[in-house]
């Protein structure tokens, strides 16, 4: 018997069944998220249970930006429970595509998930702070909040995109930016602060000049 030749044989017989696997997975999708596992954790979000729940958010983190469209839209969702939920997992993925729905999510009528909104666009970070910066002239009281209260703990990144506001055409984002800038006391502002100190509006001033004082 001619060993080389049954190696040979056993060789390629294994080969053959290695592609035949390849091929299963790719055409199957063995192996990536599917669709319908994801849309089933976002559900399990809501689960009564406080352990499903948590589980479920951890594999929704591990999944990442796959998941973040359903997530975006579970920030919808009627359950107050699967807002949260889905607001803290989007804040963990980081995905810049949740910052305007997360910013919206301002205007929630739970405070706790008013409060993870600001948790999770904090988490973010600086790529949050321009479109934040902007969000404190929403004609919604509860959104401009959320913006301010998320900006002031970004800190740093947050600074420049308020200076920018100090000569926005709008008086309240005027307003909003030199007030934030006070609260961060950013020395960088001083300048820009000074120079606006002519503005026509009273109310303006009175907030520079309170911004200034913070500052030192």
């Amino acid at each position: 018997m001619d060993l080389r030749k049954v190696i040979g044989k056993r060789n390629s017989a294994r080969i053959i069944i290695f592609l035949a696997c390849l091929f299963f997975m790719a055409q199957t999708g063995y192996g990536r998220p599917q669709k319908e596992n994801i849309g089933g954790l976002v559900q399990k979000l809501k689960h009564r249970s406080l352990a499903v729940q948590l589980a479920a958010s951890e594999k929704l983190e591990k999944i990442g930006e796959p998941a973040v469209p359903y997530l975006i839209k579970a920030l919808k969702d009627k359950n107050a429970t699967m807002r949260k939920n889905a607001a803290e997992i989007l804040g963990t993925i980081k995905d810049v595509r949740a910052i305007a729905p997360l910013i919206a999510l301002g205007n929630d009528q739970k405070l706790e998930v008013r409060m993870q909104a600001i948790n999770s666009l904090v988490e973010i970070g600086p790529a949050a702070a321009e479109p934040l910066a902007g969000a404190l002239n929403d004609k919604n009281e509860n959104i401009r909040l959320t913006a301010g209260q998320a900006l002031k703990r970004i800190g740093e990144p947050a600074v420049q995109p308020l200076i920018a506001l100090l000569k926005d055409k709008d008086s309240r984002l005027r307003q909003s930016s030199a007030y934030f800038l006070g609260e961060a006391r950013e020395r960088r502002a001083v300048s820009p602060l000074i120079v606006l100190l002519k503005d026509s509006n009273r109310s303006i001033q009175t907030a520079w000049i309170e911004a200034l004082g913070k500052i030192g």
